[in-house]
């Protein structure tokens, strides 16, 4: 899944709840897969979603993968258009990450976060400014 598709489905999913849903969920996301070099699969977010909705679903027989390759990677490199909490998210998941990943497999992960975290800025202020550049 292209990193642009990936984000779709997310924001998508996003905007589909409540704000205080939608901030919770991008801070989870965060916290437990993105930041830590996994990128959900976006059933599981929707799945998320609905129990924090209060809506019960039944798993289907057969899961899908919980995390999913991103291929091709985002281009966005405007890392001197982030503000103070952006620059410490992507510090966040460098320090989570420089031990496994190689130094252009990390500018990658980096680049794709970006795209991320100007999403979640939408809902979450934890991610910094609210819609800019996003």
């Amino acid at each position: 899944m292209s990193i642009r598709a990936y984000r779709a489905a997310l924001s998508e999913l996003l905007e589909s709840t409540s704000l205080t849903i939608a901030s919770e969920v991008c801070f989870k996301l965060w916290d437990d897969y993105i930041s830590n070099g996994i990128y959900l699969n976006p059933e599981y977010v929707k799945a998320d979603i609905a129990c924090a909705e209060g809506h019960l679903t039944n798993p289907p027989e057969v899961l899908p993968e919980e995390g999913i390759e991103i291929n091709p990677g985002s281009r966005c490199f405007a890392f001197y258009l982030c503000d103070d909490q952006q620059r410490g998210c992507l510090m966040q998941t460098e320090l989570r990450l420089s031990n496994r990943l190689t130094t252009s497999e990390l500018r990658q992960h980096k680049k794709n976060v970006l795209s991320l975290i100007r999403l979640f800025g939408r809902y979450n202020p934890y991610f910094g400014r609210r819609g800019v550049h996003a």
